[in-house]
């Protein structure tokens, strides 16, 4: 089964109803999802075990900062691939800048460890 941007997003909210907060396509096909913090670490899980999607490989990570963006000042946008069906993906998360935590994906990839530490 070929693997749509409508597809993806499908399996999310059948597994994690509610946890797109939106979504769209970058100029350069990438499909670009935001969810929650509370959310990042399951659907990353998620996106990565499930036999359908299989993105397996996180590509980077890396972090965000708009300070004029109240309440939502910091975040982290994870690069994921699906090396099979060569699809990638952009999943972001937003955060207050008082509030700076967000959940390690090094239990996922131990090579997520190199890049949280550089942010």
């Amino acid at each position: 089964m070929e693997l749509t941007n409508a597809h993806i997003l499908a399996r999310i909210e059948q597994k994690f109803p509610g946890s797109i907060v939106s979504n769209d396509v970058a100029g350069d096909g990438i499909l670009n999802i935001e969810t929650t913090r509370e959310q990042v670490a399951d659907l990353l899980e998620f996106l990565r075990d499930d036999e359908h999607l299989n993105y397996h490989f996180l590509t980077s990570l890396c972090g965000i900062h708009y300070p004029e963006s109240a309440g939502r000042e910091l975040g982290v946008i994870y690069h994921l691939h699906n090396w099979p069906q060569n699809r990638r993906l952009r999943l972001k998360i937003f955060f207050p800048i008082a509030d700076p935590h967000v959940p390690t994906a090094t239990t996922l990839w131990p090579t997520a460890n190199w890049m949280e530490r550089q942010e």
